[in-house]
């Protein structure tokens, strides 16, 4: 079996309350880049712009098959902080960076992967009347995942289920930006599953959860600045590095 080479181009339209209307977009070059190998670009083109750009080739290791890739991510939009149900504060919310991952293909649906990620966050106030807390964030990050895929195809599936488990570790090394949040680091793990049941040959009915725990440790610190003197302080996790429910 010889993989089909070439160009290919998907579209497709997304609505909801809080991203707004979308057009996502996927180009993805299949061995134009070296002979196994794909390059794949996922954009949201909205009021709030996303992408992932990858690339990604295989080694010609076999019997586990290992591939290398490399991506780099970009999204944009509003976030809020609430009170008694209200807005209090708005923000503009910038999150990027590149991630380097080695996978190995260990049953024919199931894959195992490590990488290394470097994620920037940048925190644009917009009505900030007393939410200090809001700080840009600079992370580097280790993961590995394990991931079950059977999906019927990578991008707009119709049948099919994807497990994905994810352990990382999250730090605050080698800094590249002045000012960002400092954190003890601390570990997250995540699990989501999607899946696509086909009920029509054009339709299919889509079910999905993820969730998340963290172990971490939140101490205390000694600060001293002139207006104040010395003062007791507690490092917390990045609001942004928190689990959510809702949405």
């Amino acid at each position: 079996v010889e993989e089909m080479s070439g160009t290919f181009l998907k579209v497709g339209l997304s609505y909801d309350s809080d991203m707004s209307a979308a057009v996502l977009l996927n180009v993805t070059l299949r061995n134009l880049a070296g002979k196994g190998s794909k390059v794949s670009l996922d954009g949201r083109l909205s009021q709030y712009p996303g992408a992932i750009i990858s690339y990604y080739i295989q080694t010609g290791l076999r019997k586990p098959g290992v591939g290398l890739g490399i991506k780099m991510h970009y999204d944009n939009y509003n976030i809020y902080s609430y009170k008694t149900g209200d807005i209090q504060s708005s923000y503009k919310y910038h999150n990027y960076g590149p991630d380097i991952y080695a996978q190995a293909t260990i049953l024919q649906d199931v894959a195992l992967g490590i990488g290394i990620q470097k994620d920037f966050t940048n925190i644009v106030a917009q009505i900030a009347p007393n939410d200090p807390e809001k700080q840009d964030v600079e992370g580097l990050n280790y993961y590995a995942y394990l991931m079950y895929d059977n999906l019927d195809r990578t991008f707009y599936p119709r049948s099919g289920f994807q497990l994905y488990g994810e352990l990382k570790y999250l730090t605050d090394d080698i800094p590249m930006m002045k000012g960002t949040a400092t954190f003890k680091n601390f570990i997250k793990t995540t699990a989501r599953m999607k899946g696509y049941i086909p009920v029509h040959r054009r339709f299919s009915i889509f079910l999905g959860v993820s969730g998340g725990f963290i172990v971490a440790k939140e101490p205390y610190y000694l600060h001293f600045d002139i207006p104040g003197g010395w003062n007791i302080y507690k490092r917390k996790i990045p609001f942004i590095y928190e689990n959510y429910i809702g949405g």
